[in-house]
């Protein structure tokens, strides 16, 4: 049941996107004048819900204040740069070099859909395409507004070079490391199997140069052993922004991480672990094709195998979000037999405790007082059948659990609606608006397309 994993992972974030209440207001602001600045501090005490929202809305404030968009403006220029000037240069030698593995490369989707549909004829896939193989140089020609080949590059990459308006040499690089691992994709046209085949290698990196300066790093990471492990990881650095996520999937656990860094500053982290997973074995005789789509296949299965599974959220270093399922499979079993969403009550009721027995989710503030949670109650929904044969209007009802929010301080529940109510969150909105539209601004091409943003 997709149904069942996407209500457990909709628990664990909803306490993150921020907390609000009808608190006492004036005990708040008591509260934060004597303990100084509401985000930055470790609370070791139970806050009440109002004093809650005192403390998020500080912390995301200090989030977004965390953002100049003057760091990322030469970057941002660079592109409008590079895409007004060179948007319309012809691409004719790029294509003409590498031929029929071009529209692989570029064209998978499409040419796949025409050979199907027997407006294209399939072309000779034999060939395996490596980057070690495809290495080469391109340079534009300002005076005949062309990309033109000008031989192969000495450290098996691929390179596009070209000038900004000030005439300073920019260089756009991707090229592979570590050992290359064979790929293939296979599509039935008429009854006649065809493949195209690729080596993809351990890692490949990309760059962008403008000058001395590299403004953009993207490096993407896999290690695939058979019956043993898959690894595939992502880095990403556009001038101080930077963010990495990893997964790692063993033939018997699973984990993974997720990061955001502005300079040196971490401001938000994820990591999640399932201590009992399943990795279905590759056989000799399957592709990793064939290997990917049984794991597609097979998805019921993998989940029944999932023990249990723990996953946390940090901003900041000041809020901390942690979620335990103690048996997935458990969930699993239940949502199969009950359902997410009946016209059935009891078996929604049900349902309803099987998700508060076995996900237990908490906030924190700096420290490991629980000072808020995600639980399930029954919720309802008011449906209209139409009777052709009275001409009436048929009302019932259809019931699913419903995540609210517990704050143990003073045992009240509030659902998600009534607790984000807008009005607490303007001045947050208009300051996360005015960042987008900054970010927005820098490029006159965006700016032209989407013009400025309200949330």
């Amino acid at each position: 049941m997709k149904k069942i994993f996407f209500m457990a992972v909709t628990m664990l974030a909803a306490v993150t996107l921020g907390l609000g209440s009808c608190g006492d207001k004036n005990k708040a602001e008591s509260k934060q004048e004597q303990n100084g600045s509401a985000g930055n501090k470790i609370e070791n005490e139970l806050l009440t819900p109002d004093e809650s929202k005192e403390k998020l809305m500080a912390v995301a404030k200090m989030f977004v204040g965390k953002f100049n968009t003057q760091d990322q403006k030469a970057v941002a220029q660079l592109a409008d740069n590079l895409y007004g000037k060179y948007e319309s240069y012809d691409l004719g030698e790029f294509e003409n070099h590498y031929k029929d593995r071009y529209d692989v490369l570029f064209g998978m989707p499409r040419y796949v859909t025409n050979v199907l549909s027997g407006r294209a004829t399939p072309l000779d896939r034999s060939y395996v395409f490596s980057f070690s193989g495809e290495s080469a140089i391109f340079e534009a020609n300002d005076k005949t507004h062309a990309w033109e080949y000008k031989g192969k590059a000495s450290d098996n990459s691929l390179i596009l070079r070209c000038t900004d308006n000030s005439g300073k040499q920019v260089e756009a690089k991707v090229w592979g490391e570590g050992a290359e691992h064979e790929l293939e994709y296979s599509w039935v046209e008429r009854g006649e199997t065809h493949t195209a085949k690729g080596k993809l290698p351990a890692k490949i990196v990309f760059t962008l140069r403008q000058g001395n300066t590299e403004h953009m790093r993207v490096v993407f990471t896999q290690e695939l052993v058979k019956n043993n492990h898959a690894f595939l990881g992502t880095s990403v650095k556009i001038a101080n922004l930077s963010w990495t996520a990893d997964m790692k999937v063993y033939s018997t656990k699973a984990n993974g991480a997720f990061k955001f860094v502005c300079g040196s500053e971490t401001l938000l982290s994820a990591a999640v672990n399932l201590p009992s997973f399943r990795l279905i074995d590759k056989q000799d005789s399957q592709s990793y094709e064939d290997w990917v789509e049984e794991y597609g296949d097979r998805y019921e299965e993998i989940l029944k195998s999932i023990g249990s599974a723990d996953a946390a959220v940090d901003i900041l270093g000041w809020v901390q979000l942690k979620a335990n399922i103690d048996n997935f499979s458990y969930l699993y079993r239940d949502g199969e037999k009950n359902g997410l969403g009946s016209r059935d009550s009891e078996s929604q009721q049900k349902m309803v405790e099987s998700i508060n027995s076995h996900v237990k989710t908490g906030l924190y503030y700096g420290s490991d007082i629980k000072q808020a949670q995600v639980i399930a109650q029954l919720g309802r929904e008011r449906h209209y059948d139409y009777d052709y044969y009275t001409g009436q209007q048929q009302e019932y009802y259809r019931y699913f659990p419903e995540g609210v929010l517990y704050f143990p301080e003073d045992k009240t529940t509030y659902g998600f609606d009534q607790y984000f109510d807008r009005k607490p969150f303007t001045d947050l909105q208009y300051t996360v608006e005015d960042l987008a539209n900054k970010y927005i601004q820098l490029s006159k091409y965006l700016y032209e397309e989407v013009g400025t943003v309200e949330l």
